[in-house]
């Protein structure tokens, strides 16, 4: 048997008053009286050792009293044989406070936050006054010892926070200290799925007690929106554009949702979907820009009574044009192919006279049919595609291998070799382009394999390339991408001419150029980020600005991120004070650089928990490690002092008390 509060066991030495009481009751000396014969009254035959034993009774009813009250202030349990006592006056309390926790308990009318904070003020009515606690979430650490009154302040003060941590991080808190006191972990939370793995319950610590408090919710059904992107990789103004939408149940029950989309507060369109448990349905949502400014836009459902999710914030702007410039020999190959498009910007140079400048503005250059490359072209190249350009290579049929090899060089693409001029060989079919491959994304809906495919004559030949976009049939690359800095090299293996390949001719022609045009944009800036990404990259048609500090404001609160400049992008380290979801415009000076969409991490939007049965198993081998099946604040309490604290002893001595109370008055008035 131990004690809660052991101090009150000196109280025992109040024993020695009804001793003393006693002793002195004995040697008083007793007087007897005598009155009128009238007023005798009847008295009763009363031994000495009858009224002895009624003393001796008596006092031992006042010593087993006073017995008794001490022991029900000193509160004593008997353990379990946990090697930490419930005596223990530390206790560290962890409370899962993410976006999850909005959900709604299992009992009472309460949210799974709400619920955990109530269960953790009952905590500090299993310790004594004198005990200290330290509490944690998942937005803040604190690790300064409270005493009971602060320590609920602080858990009144904890609310929903955007990050989620491990377990690992979780019990490597509770176990950072370098004294090693003794101590009791608290561990409130709803456990997902998504977020808790099943090896992490395997700690080190096998010294300090710990408890699992899993707050069951009353259903595990959330709709989200799932993904947001553009039908077309751009976006042109005052035309008719399509956005893709996916909604998603992570939930058992069939569920259906109000969708509203918002263009800079304006309601464009709605429409109700029906979604099946655990799939996504698609749709499409039409929209116009009028402007060419951004568009501060969002997707809202209507869910509950988890809502972090219900919004998708995501920014539009109409595309900025692509500048394609082609340096060319004799013929031209972009004069009917890229003047067709409006999103392309497209100018033409001779070799022979060039405009350096022209190289520098440009998004694409297209080397086609040159057959001599010198010296200075070929370092404005380099440069050009380190710095994040893009250039599209067709060889010509009659190439300086010197100069080529050199070009190739400096491009690092020392693997391309020259196969031997095959000028009136037959050609070779391509085989069926990969539609997995990214570089066809939004391009074939599935692959029909009775097209006749182009033929080419391979001039050129490497066995190793950053990706293989089209191939010949009998083996080897027709087109490919190659990496160099930030940019990339496309390079085909055979001239595009009559005598070399009908590709040019081909329905293929027309979407692989475009591709290529399209992915060569500088500013292709995601429609939105997710807050678990706090490293970006923001692109800019000019050398970003280094001299002046970029500022993160939203609303009227402003950020300094980590900042590195480079000389076409801007790389950001976003703080963790910028945990709300929304709109952030980049700010230097006065003028806005770029504004920023960010959305919640999807992980806490599948509510699936581990049951209690299930932590139980995950955690059988620990012995230190307790799962208290609590669903409400009664429950934890009977949990702790019952089955993992101890059971509690106090009752039993204030029922002693009454008891040996009442046992005096009778003596006294009855024997």
């Amino acid at each position: 048997m131990s004690f809660l509060f052991p101090t009150f066991l000196y109280g025992l030495l109040a024993v020695s008053i009804p001793i003393v009481i006693h002793l002195i009751e004995l040697r008083r000396a007793k007087h007897v009286f005598f009155t009128n014969l009238k007023f005798i009254k009847e008295v009763k035959s009363i031994t000495a050792s009858h009224r002895r034993l009624k003393q001796w009774l008596i006092l031992l009813a006042r010593i087993c009293f006073i017995i008794s009250l001490v022991l029900l202030f000193s509160q004593p349990y008997l353990s379990n044989g946990n090697k930490i006592g419930l005596s223990t006056n530390r206790a560290k309390v962890f409370i899962d406070n993410s976006f999850s926790m909005q959900n709604e308990a299992k009992i009472g009318n309460n949210t799974l936050l709400q619920t955990a904070l109530d269960q953790t003020n009952e905590l500090t009515k299993f310790f004594n006054v004198n005990s200290s606690y330290q509490i944690s979430t998942n937005s803040k650490f604190s690790y300064t010892d409270l005493n009971k009154s602060n320590f609920q302040k602080q858990v009144g003060l904890i609310k929903e926070a955007v990050n989620s941590r491990s377990l690992h991080s979780i019990f490597s808190w509770f176990n950072q200290e370098e004294d090693r006191k003794p101590f009791k972990g608290f561990l409130f939370s709803d456990f997902q799925k998504s977020i808790v793995k099943p090896n992490s319950f395997q700690i080190p610590d096998n010294v300090n007690e710990y408890y699992l408090v899993p707050i069951q919710s009353s259903s595990e059904n959330n709709l989200l929106i799932d993904t947001v992107y553009s039908e077309d990789v751009f976006i042109r103004q005052n035309e008719e554009n399509a956005l893709q939408v996916r909604v998603r149940n992570a939930g058992i029950t069939e569920k259906d949702c109000q969708v509203k989309f918002f263009i800079d507060n304006k309601q464009v369109s709605a429409l109700s979907v029906n979604v099946p448990p655990n799939r996504t349905v698609p749709f499409t949502l039409n929209y116009r820009l009028s402007s060419n400014n951004m568009a501060n836009c969002r997707i809202v459902i209507e869910d509950f009574p988890v809502t972090f999710d219900n919004t998708f914030y995501f920014i539009l702007k109409p595309s900025e044009s692509i500048k394609i410039l082609e340096i060319n020999s004799n013929n031209l190959i972009g004069n009917n192919l890229f003047t067709n498009e409006n999103i392309f910007r497209y100018t033409a140079s001779s070799v022979n006279n060039i405009n350096y400048k022209q190289i520098n503005q440009a998004d694409l250059i297209v080397l086609n049919s040159i057959n001599d490359i010198d010296a200075p072209l070929a370092d404005n190249l380099r440069s050009f595609v380190q710095d994040g350009g893009n250039i599209l290579i067709i060889p010509g049929d009659k190439v300086n291998y010197n100069s080529y090899q050199s070009f190739l060089a400096k491009l690092q693409l020392s693997n391309v070799q020259l196969v031997q001029n095959q000028q009136g060989a037959s050609k070779s079919l391509l085989a069926y382009p990969e539609i997995r491959n990214p570089f066809f994304q939004n391009i074939f809906s599935e692959q029909n394999r009775n097209t006749i495919l182009p033929q080419g004559t391979r001039l050129w030949r490497w066995n190793r390339s950053a990706s293989d976009i089209l191939s010949f049939k009998e083996g080897g690359s027709f087109l490919s991408s190659f990496r160099l800095g930030n940019g990339q090299i496309y390079m085909f293996a055979s001239p595009l001419t009559e005598a070399y390949s009908d590709f040019q001719n081909h329905a293929l022609f027309v979407p692989v150029m475009y591709k290529i045009g399209m992915l060569s944009s500088r500013e292709q800036q995601p429609l939105a980020y997710s807050m678990s990404n706090r490293i970006l990259t923001i692109p800019f048609k000019q050398s970003a600005p280094a001299d002046q500090i970029v500022q993160l404001r939203k609303d009227s609160t402003s950020f300094i991120p980590e900042q590195q400049v480079r000389k076409n992008e801007l790389v950001l380290g976003i703080p963790a004070e910028a945990n709300e979801a929304g709109f952030y415009e980049l700010i230097q000076k006065d003028s806005v650089l770029a504004r920023l969409a960010f959305n919640f991490d999807k992980k806490e939007s599948f509510l699936k928990q581990y049951t209690v049965q299930e932590l139980q198993r995950l955690t059988a081998g620990q012995k230190n490690i307790h799962v208290i099946n609590a669903t409400n604040q009664l429950d934890l309490k009977k949990e702790l002092t019952t089955e993992n604290l101890g059971v509690p002893l106090w009752k039993y001595c204030l029922i002693l008390c009454l008891v040996f109370m009442f046992t005096e008055i009778l003596l006294i008035r009855y024997f």
